[in-house]
């Protein structure tokens, strides 16, 4: 369990250091948006938001990663 939560906590300081430094270069991060198995694990969630030190948006829709797939694979055949 401390091996997952060491990982956990190491991806989360490594987006930590990519939202400063997109900070850095004058963007307001605000808020963090989340999709994906990430947004159904409570521990990653809130490690993700104690090292970002902003709130997090997750979508309604559960699967919006497989939607956005599916609407943009729907393009092409125009359905």
């Amino acid at each position: 369990a401390k091996i997952y939560l060491a990982t956990v906590q190491a991806v989360a300081y490594g987006t930590r250091h990519i939202v400063s430094k997109m900070e850095g270069g004058g963007h307001k991060v605000e808020r963090v948006s989340v999709c994906g198995g990430g947004a159904k694990n409570e521990v990653w969630l809130q490690e993700h938001a104690d090292a970002l030190q902003c709130p997090l948006a997750t979508p309604d829709e559960p699967e919006a990663v497989m939607l956005g797939a599916a609407i943009l694979a729907s393009v092409p055949g125009k359905y």
